[in-house]
């Protein structure tokens, strides 16, 4: 038990349970990165010794066979009757550090999320003329252990059953992995595909949607306002602010219209359709001045995400979307905050891809975030949370935060 803040680890070979004290008494500190798109990540570090006559040929928790590669680790912290999984994952490093310093030596356990087992076949698989929603059922009921609850964005359900193209034309079958089919089929729309953990351990939901909009739970029960120079009130370490200029961008190309035999303009909207996080968007702050992509120009160099090109073979609805969908996300690196929570003052869990309030820091930052990442950082006594949080704009949308 830490001060103001319980932690609980499980660990397993299919499914994680408590573990036992062999394993949690030489527990120094636990890590857990939380990103927005790609895999979460984590690090046990144990201080391990060979004091005990059983530990003559090695360390006693080197040959402990929880901690094999491959087994299930679940992070959960609580505060009060609160608990939250922060990660549930798969180990896949084992890192020994001895020393000649007495209680020197560090046994370093790292892993990934569990979609790392959806990345480890390869193979070719024809899905004929299967709706793309039916597909991505019968792709997550392959990890039946894992527990994996879709949560669909239902405008990307809608076109994932109306699209035909997807299932007839673009990708006909999968050639590779599980996970990168999905996160292909997300970038198709400008989304993102991921694993989180749900709310009890052993559980966990596969997002396929647009980003800043995954943690619906994160939105019926919303953390606490980051206070900085707040006196008293101050749960921030440390945060530095950064508006870019040239980050937001409007993307423009032209499509084949097959029905019609004519090339159709397609643009995005020069504003972000995601919701709104601040009353100033670039292209208001900025009037009207910003980056606008060519997207069906040839790629000459610099910043590929800025100059990535629309994909080929997407009917004109979808070439929208997509256009859309990176247009939204460009205009997320408007504003970045970087920062150290105390977790202890704070009381609360910061979780990526969720929201959060921020006051103290002055009206043209102040307001909602959407967390990008979170390093979470737990040893005796002490909890840190090293955050990046992302904005589309300037000044916020109340003066009131959510306290």
């Amino acid at each position: 038990m830490l001060l103001g803040v319980h932690l609980t680890l499980l660990v397993g070979k299919t499914l994680a349970i408590p573990a036992p004290l062999a394993i949690t008494e030489g527990l120094m500190e636990v890590q857990v990165t939380q990103n927005e798109v790609g895999r979460s990540g984590f690090s046990l570090t144990f201080q391990v010794g060979r004091a005990s006559p059983l530990d003559l040929l090695d360390y006693g928790l080197m040959t402990n066979p929880l901690l094999r590669p491959f087994n299930r680790v679940v992070v959960v912290v609580r505060f009060n009757l609160t608990p939250t999984v922060l990660l549930d994952g798969v180990i896949t490093q084992m890192q020994l550090t001895p020393s000649e310093e007495p209680g020197g030596s560090t046994l370093t356990v790292t892993g990934e999320d569990v979609s790392v087992l959806m990345d480890l076949e390869e193979n070719t698989e024809s899905y004929g003329n299967m709706n793309a929603l039916v597909r991505l059922g019968k792709i997550l009921a392959r990890y039946p252990s894992l527990g994996l609850l879709p949560d669909l964005d239902p405008a990307l359900k809608q076109a994932l059953l109306l699209d035909q193209s997807v299932s007839t034309v673009s990708i006909p079958k999968k050639n590779g992995t599980d996970y990168a089919y999905l996160s292909h089929l997300a970038e198709r729309y400008g989304y993102v595909f991921f694993v989180r953990p749900s709310l009890l351990p052993n559980t966990n939901v596969a997002y396929l949607g647009p980003p800043g909009q995954a943690d619906s739970m994160a939105a019926l029960f919303p953390p606490p306002a980051l206070s900085v120079n707040m006196g008293p009130q101050t749960n921030v370490d440390s945060i530095n602010f950064a508006y870019s200029g040239i980050v937001f961008e409007q993307v423009q190309t032209t499509r084949s219209e097959p029905l019609a035999n004519v090339k159709v303009p397609v643009m995005s909207l020069p504003i972000s359709t995601d919701p709104p996080q601040a009353a100033m968007p670039p292209a208001v702050y900025q009037l009207g001045t910003y980056r606008k992509v060519r997207a069906d120009q040839p790629l000459t160099g610099g910043d590929d995400r800025r100059r990535g090109r629309v994909r080929d073979g997407l009917m004109v609805p979808m070439a929208l979307s997509d256009a859309q969908g990176r247009t939204n996300a460009s205009s997320q690196l408007v504003v970045t905050a970087t920062g150290e929570v105390d977790g202890l003052r704070y009381g609360a869990v910061v979780n990526a891809r969720s929201s959060v309030d921020l006051r103290g820091a002055g009206v043209t930052f102040d307001g909602r975030y959407y967390v990008q990442s979170v390093t979470h950082s737990i040893r005796k006594g002490q909890y840190k949370q090293q955050v990046t949080l992302q904005r589309s704009g300037v000044f916020p949308l109340s003066p009131l935060v959510r306290v």
